[in-house]
């Protein structure tokens, strides 16, 4: 299937090309700021205009019987189980925004994004995937934020009349 996609979407069947990020370690540079990295950390690179998280990506699903394509958002339950199918192996629904919460205390309360992932993320005693996917796992994790961040700052770009943002005093003064 993937070497159908590559085909519809490099038709002249030019070569792929192959990046790769490295790091050079240049004793001639002071070595208490350019120094190499010596922990494993991850991060997100992404560009943008303006530096916000990208909302919508290009998340396409491919029908197999036909020859169908449809887009989904990052806010689709169908996402998180789509993209990362080893973390969720019965093919159980993802966040979306009208998951509601199971806690008797809060019958009908919706579950944030927030609190969706650190639920899935949560230490646990008995096996958890989440726990044992390594390097996915941290893919997880920057996918998870990335799609938080983005959907916060959308509402609050979509929703500038409810919150009255132009009436907080004080703010503009610091």
């Amino acid at each position: 299937m993937m070497r159908q996609v590559e085909q519809d979407l490099n038709p002249r069947g030019n070569e792929a090309i192959n990046l790769m990020l490295s790091f050079r370690n240049d004793p001639q540079h002071d070595q208490r700021r350019y120094n190499a990295p010596r922990a494993n950390e991850i991060a997100v690179v992404f560009q943008n205009v303006d530096g916000e998280p990208p909302f919508e990506r290009d998340i396409r699903i491919y029908n197999k019987n036909s020859n169908d394509v449809q887009q989904i958002s990052i806010l689709d339950k169908r996402c998180d189980p789509m993209c990362y199918p080893l973390l969720y192996p019965y093919g159980n629904d993802g966040w979306h925004s009208e998951l509601k919460s199971y806690n008797p205390k809060y019958p009908g309360f919706k579950v944030t994004q927030m609190d969706y992932y650190a639920h899935l993320l949560a230490p646990r005693a008995e096996f958890s995937q989440f726990k044992k996917a390594g390097k996915l796992r941290c893919q997880f994790i920057l996918d998870a934020y990335m799609k938080t961040e983005a959907n916060r700052l959308n509402y609050i770009k979509l929703n500038q009349p409810q919150l009255r943002a132009e009436l907080y005093s004080g703010l503009m003064d610091h």
